[in-house]
């Protein structure tokens, strides 16, 4: 895939030049050719979409606006088989627990029911993480973009793109310039030293300095509360559905140990999950060119609305009834597929239940 693109990219800028009359001139302003590894094809991709909306538009904001809602709308079926797993999860999440506590002494037969399990709903484990797999690169590709020289002296209604909220811990992930010499050259230039606060502390031998761009902190704001606000939408998701909750509790009435401690829900365990990410967002907010706000921010946003809306949509293929078939046929030792068991196999399972046990066959 990396080959292809690197194959393709000379045609795509030659094709780009052609049909806009500044777009080669601001693209060898750029770092283009010197980003390599992993991301670097992506890296490029992103610079030339960038680039090529800047030379029609006029603005680069605008660009990481139109760059954000390009990739949701590409990223859309992966979006949407990872809420399918989310809403499936709900119901596979109880009947997995059935299945695991049922043969826990027969590894073989539990991970052949938990196949029929997977079949009958339609799931794919690896579908989540799959797609988690594939937008890592997209991440730190778009990441490394925005912080290219080229975005010094533009702005987004006046707060530069290339600064970080703090001006020292900008990095240089393109290799052709010091970035963090190119921004503070630039705010003696324009004399832009109202927009900084500036301060020092030493410990010991150690000097620490802090140079904040306070007219970013608006957008660091807005990025961390939509980070947030996505991370609830998202637990939302998660949630048993009401009907099925309901069900799940009359089942577990039923049992011979009702006073048994339940587990937590798959809402509870996510809101659990994502708690130390609370941190971490704040810390990266400060670390993030301006550029690179808007444009998460912008993600964060079509996202909260694609978590909203395309459950509302999503048909999953089966009920509550499905699953309350599927818990009888668990607690009895039925296929879930519908099928009677062979008659060996019926045969055999209460010995292979004792063996599991740790009982031994009496000579």
């Amino acid at each position: 895939m990396l080959k292809l693109w690197h194959n393709l990219s000379p045609a795509l800028v030659s094709f780009l030049a052609q049909n806009g009359r500044s777009f080669q001139e601001v693209l060898d302003k750029t770092g283009y050719g010197s980003y390599g590894g992993l991301t670097g094809p992506i890296a490029h991709l992103v610079l030339l979409i960038l680039v090529a909306f800047y030379s029609i538009g006029g603005y680069f904001w605008l660009g990481i606006v139109l760059t954000a809602i390009l990739v949701r709308v590409l990223l859309l079926n992966l979006t949407v088989a990872q809420i399918r797993m989310m809403k499936v999860n709900q119901y596979l999440q109880p009947l997995t627990k059935r299945l695991q506590e049922r043969y826990k002494g027969d590894k073989q037969e539990q991970n052949k029911r938990l196949m029929e399990l997977y079949s009958k709903f339609k799931m794919n484990p690896l579908a989540g993480c799959l797609g988690m797999l594939i937008q890592i690169p997209i991440f730190f590709g778009i990441y490394r973009a925005l912080y290219d020289p080229i975005f010094i002296g533009h702005s987004f209604f006046g707060v530069q793109l290339l600064f970080p909220m703090n001006l020292y811990f900008v990095r240089n992930l393109g290799g052709v310039t010091d970035i963090s010499q190119l921004i503070f050259d630039y705010v003696e230039q324009h004399n832009l030293w109202a927009y900084i606060w500036q301060w020092s502390y030493q410990r010991g031998n150690t000097l620490y300095e802090w140079a904040l761009y306070w007219p970013a902190l608006l957008l660091v704001v807005l990025y961390v509360l939509s980070s947030f606000w996505m991370q609830r939408v998202m637990r939302r998701v998660s949630e048993p559905d009401p009907e099925l909750k309901a069900m799940l509790e009359a089942a577990d009435k039923k049992k011979k140990n009702p006073e048994k401690k339940k587990g937590p829900d798959l809402g509870e365990q996510m809101q659990r999950n994502m708690r130390f990410m609370t941190i971490f967002l704040v810390l990266i907010a400060f670390i993030l060119s301006t550029g690179a706000l808007l444009y998460f921010f912008m993600q964060n946003l079509l996202m909260i609305a694609e978590y909203t809306f395309i459950p509302r949509v999503l048909k999953l293929g089966f009920s509550t009834a499905d699953v309350k078939e599927a818990l009888v046929a668990i607690d009895k030792g039925r296929p879930l597929t519908g099928e009677e068991p062979p008659a060996e196999e019926v045969a055999q399972a209460p010995l292979r239940a004792r063996q599991s046990r740790g009982f031994k066959k009496k000579k």
